[in-house]
């Protein structure tokens, strides 16, 4: 059985990673890990009504107000295997990313590569 770590995650970085992981593509087997990620990350329907807006367009959008309630939402805590979590660590090594991104990525990043106290 692969072995879990429970991680923490704001509300900006589920929202980031889902999009980002949404974004993939690849060959089955690794879209599999990434869609086993977003299951276990995915911010449900009243998380939704209480962060994103209608941008217009059919989509939704992260606004100042949202913002605002997402600082002071808890921590979501997830469990990756050390697979997901290897396998994040080398996604985010290797995407060309704004710099934007990195306001949610980086920390989160670093949480991934630490070492677990067992």
């Amino acid at each position: 059985m692969a072995r879990e770590r429970a991680i923490s995650l704001s509300v900006v970085q589920r929202l980031g990673l889902e999009n980002l992981l949404g974004e993939q593509k690849g060959k089955r087997e690794e879209l599999r890990c990434w869609y086993n990620v977003r299951q276990k990350i995915r911010i449900n329907s009243e998380e939704k009504r209480k962060y994103l807006r209608p941008n217009g367009n059919g989509g939704m959008v992260f606004d100042d107000v949202a913002a605002e309630a997402a600082d002071t939402a808890g921590l979501f805590q997830a469990s990756l295997t050390d697979d997901e979590i290897r396998r994040l660590v080398k996604l985010g090594d290797s995407l060309e990313l704004a710099c934007g991104q990195l306001d949610w990525l980086e920390p989160l990043l670093q949480v991934l590569e630490a070492k677990p106290a067992d």
